[in-house]
This record gives C-alpha cells, structure tokens and sequence, in this order.
C-alpha cells in the first residue's frame, strides 16, 4: 500500500476518454469495488480489477492489508454486491456478468467463496442486465437480491427473494414500462414501514418508485422526481428525522445533491454542493463521529477527494485543503492514479471510518486511515459490537 503526498492535476487526455466511455456505456465503477468483513472481524478489501479475476486483500485488523490474493473467475463481472444470503454472518458475492449471468457465491470464511450457482434472469433477445442492488423486501429478515435489465423498448427488475436456506425463490419481474431505461437501482425504506422498497433512475433523470407491501409484493412503479442529474443515486438519513434522503453525484457538473425524504415516498427540497473535477464515486459514513451522516467524494478529473461534512439537518460543508488532511491524514496516491472508487470502514480497530481508493493505473487499494472524531476510549465496545461497513 501507497502513502503518498497528493498533488493535483489537469485533466488528461485519457482520463476524459475513461469517463466518457463509463458516462455512455452506464457502467458502474462503485459497483465493482466491495469492503468484505471476515470471520476475525477485520475488514478485507474486493475488487473485480478490470479482467475475470477477483482481487480480494486481506486486512490485518492494525490498518494494513496482506498482498492481493487473485480468484480467477470464469465469467466477467459487470456488477458485483456483498449481502448475507444464508445468514451466517458473513457476506456473500452476488455478481451478473457481461454475458447476462447471475450468480452467487457463498463465502467460505477463510477469505474467498465457494463455486458459483447461477440464477435464470430470464433473459430475453435485446436485453442486458445494469446493476445489482440487494436489500430487505419485506420482515423476515433475509436478505434479497434486484436486478435491473433493460430491453430493446422497456425495463424491468427481476425480484429473487431469500429462501431462508441460502438461496433464492423463484424470481420475480417488476416492470418499468415501454420506452424506460434504467440506469441505476437501489432498495430503501422511504416510508418508514419497515420494509424495502425499490427505487430506479431512468436514462433522462426520472426516479420511479415500488412501495413493498409487506409481504414480497410490489405496488406498480410511480414517479417520484421528474428530472434528476447523471449520475448514480445513494439513500441515508442526512437530517436524521429517520426517513432515507436521496443522495445524487452528478458526474458531468461535479455536484453532490441532497432531496429529503419526507417518508410517504417523495422528496422536498435540498441542496448541492460542489465537489472536484468528474467525480466518480461516492461513499457515505460518519466520518467525525459527531453522528450525522457525511460523505467523501473522490475525482478522476483533478485526482482529488472531498469529505462533505453533514450538518445534521440535510445540509453538507465541502471540507478540503489543510482540514482534510487533519481529518484523514495524507490522502495517498490520489494524483495522478485515476481513482476510480472509494469504499470506507474501520480498518485498524480505533471506531473511526477510514477510506480505501481504488487506483485505475495501479489497480490497487491506496488506505487512509481517519484520525478525526472522538478518543477511541471513550468507543471501546463500537468495533466489537456494530458491524462498521459502509453501504
């Protein structure tokens, strides 16, 4: 691992080429990069590191990793997501692959994951599958998996709901209608019964919205925002009322915008913030423990990151130069690696969320340990009892 002064730069060449490619082809770049805790309560790192290869790096609990240990897989990863489908505790690999497979493979506890079942998609002529989302569709506890595909002419999420025995029922289609394509899911509960539901962004920004009945039904997707910026959408409580707030990263224009949730499944005002040059990821976390939410943005344009401070009431403060360095130490490696993907967990034991970026050049993790927020004695029991990973 890389601890490096940061410096900045203009954008290159090929670093536009990059992002215009993910921008028009709807690629996910978060999707493909996961934190993973393990069975000693150490946070490993996983990536998919642009081949059929699974790079998984170990962590020694202290905020060090082993070196990269390399899967090779049999299949290329479009989207990949962690989730505990048999209920042991440790996370699983759901991923769907560029020829329109899904699979899921359970984690062996010693650091990879067993052979593979693959699960009909039901695939038809002209479709292709976008992302994978998991989440909890109704109260029994389980975690579930949503796919979104698109056709020729319509969308739809194939719904595979948790069987309780380390596997899936049979799936189930949600239709978003003729002439929608979706680019980006996610499961939330933004109505406050308890229960997650499924929330799609369209190609032109509209955000469509399928209520959970409780039962592992869906109520027909409605819309719930008109005109959204590109970009990928997160859900997290920004002004703790709890209801999830609407997150976007707009990729072109280099904003984080904030839409509070107002917990019957529609959205009031917010705000935006501008961030570095063609951000490319977003990661959320409470980054000083004062117990709002915040979130750390990372550039490929400028090869910088920015933590966006939450103010408990939905509003975010841009903190960068000497501040961010006293809260995350040297930001290693940024400049001019092209980081593309930021996740964020307590990797050396101090119940401080730290942060590990994905380089594009070097396809490696480059750490930076938090050292802000409160004494880790006064958090003694935080890494014992809360799982610390971020969604």
């Amino acid at each position: 691992m890389k601890l490096t002064q940061t410096h900045t730069s203009s954008i290159s060449l090929q670093h536009f080429i990059f992002l215009v490619f993910l921008l028009v082809s709807g690629a996910g770049i978060s999707a493909k990069f996961q934190v993973l805790k393990n069975n000693n309560n150490h946070f490993d790192l996983l990536a998919i590191n642009g081949s059929s290869e699974l790079v998984i790096q170990e962590g020694n609990g202290n905020g060090t990793f082993s070196n990269p240990s390399v899967i090779p897989l049999n299949f290329t990863p479009v989207s990949i997501e962690l989730g505990d489908i048999d209920s042991d505790g440790l996370k699983d690999l759901l991923a769907i692959d560029a020829s329109g497979d899904f699979s899921l493979s359970i984690n062996d506890g010693m650091g990879g994951f067993n052979g593979e079942t693959v699960l009909d998609l039901g695939l038809q002529l002209g479709e292709s599958t976008v992302e994978i989302a998991v989440g909890y569709l109704d109260g029994d506890e389980l975690v579930d998996a949503f796919v979104a595909i698109n056709g020729l002419l319509n969308s739809r999420v194939a719904i595979f709901e948790n069987d309780g025995m380390g596997g899936f029922m049979n799936r189930v289609d949600l239709d978003f209608g003729l002439l929608s394509t979706v680019v980006a899911i996610d499961v939330a509960d933004v109505n406050g019964d308890g229960d997650g539901d499924v929330i799609a962004k369209g190609l032109l920004g509209a955000l469509y919205t399928a209520i959970s009945d409780g039962v592992g039904g869906l109520s027909s997707p409605a819309l719930s925002i008109g005109s959204l910026p590109t970009g990928n959408i997160y859900f997290n409580d920004f002004n703790n009322d709890g209801f999830p707030d609407l997150v976007v990263l707009d990729e072109v224009l280099g904003l984080v915008s904030v839409r509070l949730g107002l917990g019957d499944g529609t959205y009031g005002t917010g705000t935006s913030v501008n961030v570095g040059l063609l951000p490319s990821d977003l990661v959320m976390a409470d980054i000083n423990g004062d117990g709002n939410q915040d979130a750390i943005t990372i550039n490929i344009g400028d090869n910088s990151a920015n933590v966006l401070l939450g103010d408990g009431l939905g509003g975010l403060v841009n903190t960068v130069g000497q501040l961010l360095t006293d809260l995350l130490g040297i930001i290693g490696g940024l400049g001019p690696n092209l980081p593309i993907s930021v996740v964020s967990a307590d990797f050396n034991g101090d119940c401080r969320w730290d942060m590990a970026v994905w380089s594009g050049l070097t396809n490696e993790y480059i750490i930076t340990l938090n050292q802000s927020g409160p004494d880790p004695a006064d958090l003694i029991f935080c890494s014992v009892f809360e799982d610390q990973s971020a969604n």
